[in-house]
């Protein structure tokens, strides 16, 4: 399907214009800035597209200055219509809108819900992708396609952004653990040192009844001594005091039973190892002090192993965006053969977009357009003012190899009159000779 004829008759800055595109394929529109280019441009996509497909770029202001009513006739091939577009200001400033599309046998029903049965003319002007920066080309590009990274991609930065905190965080334990101790021969708890003091005392008091018994025993062998002493003078002296001598040697018999008793008792005897409770006491705090330096550490180590896993595993969803971005980018029905993308923009056979030529890129973006846009064969192309004139050639040819048509808009200098179909002055179209003009 594509445009024969096309009318506009007071629509923006438009008095009236008219064009014959039969048989043409690029069709240039001339003229100064604010001569009316533009509105000849949305006039048509007013009548072919409608609000819901031009969207933000509907004019707001779509009656010509001090004009109540307008129109816009496009004439179709394949099959053959015909597009009206009718405007009317209200007495309330308002302006409404009625449209007909008539076939062979006259008016059809619902004649915008025809038209988008007919095509989809998706709103792609090749020179303004072409002119984009390269994350702009990107998004629109993805948009067209039906491929939605957004979320992908935003879930993505937040993974990274996590991921780098617990790298950080994997290189602090790191590093701390190579700065704590490690205590071989070191127990698990640290020693209680009440515990010890207590047990230090209970064989402190244990060895000092043990002193007074061995100094017992000594009082025991001064009384013996002193005993035996006594029966030796009271013999030599007083033998015949056999009753004081008697009594003595009982004395005697029973100093010696309670010496020999005592005797077991102190041989019995075993003196515990003070110092051995001591020396605990005085190394305990270096001991509890390598017991919690082994905890702390083992304690960083665990942290560190818990936050490695959690760095492998974000590396892991990371890869699996990375994997559903390469799929859905893999699935989509890209519009033209060798276009692929990269975190920064568009790929044309594996190169960045813009490292092609001027007449290159023109002419990709070009068949980008035409790709996206099967069924209505027109191009819109707003400001064509920097092509020279071998890409408006070679643009030509494209277009003509591939059957489609393109309106572009060009400011004209000098001579330039001469690349244009029509040149629009002050809202009307003046021929240039070049097959497509009318004079208005």
């Amino acid at each position: 399907m594509r445009v024969l004829t096309y009318e506009a008759h007071n629509v923006g800055r438009l008095s009236e214009v008219k064009f014959d595109l039969t048989g043409r394929h690029l069709y240039i529109i001339g003229g100064k800035n604010s001569a009316g280019k533009t509105s000849a441009l949305n006039a048509l996509k007013m009548a072919l597209c409608g609000r819901s497909g031009m969207g933000d770029d509907y004019p707001e202001i779509s009656l010509r200055e001090g004009e109540d009513e307008g129109w816009v006739k496009v004439e179709l091939d394949a099959p053959k219509l015909t597009v009206e577009l009718y405007l009317k200001r209200r007495r309330d400033g308002q302006v409404v809108e009625k449209l007909k599309v008539a076939g062979e046998n006259g008016d059809l029903p619902s004649p915008r819900a025809v038209l988008q049965q007919l095509y989809s003319l998706k709103a792609f002007d090749p020179l303004a992708f072409e002119r984009m920066d390269k994350k702009s080309k990107r998004k629109m590009l993805l948009e067209l396609v039906g491929v939605d990274l957004t979320s992908l991609e935003q879930e993505y930065k937040r993974l990274f952004d996590e991921r780098a905190a617990v790298k950080k965080e994997c290189k602090r334990l790191a590093a701390l653990v190579e700065t704590m101790p490690q205590h071989d021969g070191v127990p698990d708890l640290e020693v209680s040192l009440s515990d010890l003091v207590c047990r230090r005392d209970r064989r402190q008091a244990h060895n000092q009844r043990n002193e007074k018994e061995r100094q017992r025993l000594s009082e025991r062998k001064h009384n013996e001594d002193a005993a035996r002493a006594n029966v030796a003078r009271i013999e030599a002296e007083l033998r015949a005091l056999e009753r004081e001598l008697e009594s003595a040697k009982n004395a005697l018999d029973q100093a010696e039973v309670l010496t020999d008793t005592q005797q077991k008792t102190v041989d019995a005897l075993e003196d515990q190892d003070v110092a051995e409770v001591t020396r605990q006491i005085e190394t305990a705090e270096d001991t509890n002090r390598k017991v919690r330096e082994n905890k702390a550490r083992a304690a960083a180590v665990a942290s560190l192993a818990t936050a490695r896993a959690e760095w492998k595993k974000l590396d892991a969803d990371m890869q699996a965006i990375k994997d559903s971005q390469v799929s859905a980018l893999e699935n989509a029905k890209w519009p033209v053969e060798g276009l692929g993308f990269d975190e920064d923009g568009v790929l044309f056979n594996g190169l960045p977009f813009e490292q092609a030529s001027k007449s290159q890129r023109v002419l990709i973006s070009t068949r980008i357009g035409m790709a996206l846009n099967p069924e209505l064969k027109l191009l819109v192309c707003e400001d064509g003012s920097d092509l020279d004139e071998d890409t408006l050639q070679s643009l030509d040819k494209a277009l003509e190899d591939n059957g489609f048509q393109m309106i572009l808009e060009l400011v004209t200098r000098g001579g330039d009159d001469d690349l244009c179909a029509v040149v629009i002055e002050d809202g009307k179209a003046r021929g240039t000779g070049r097959q497509g003009g009318e004079s208005q």
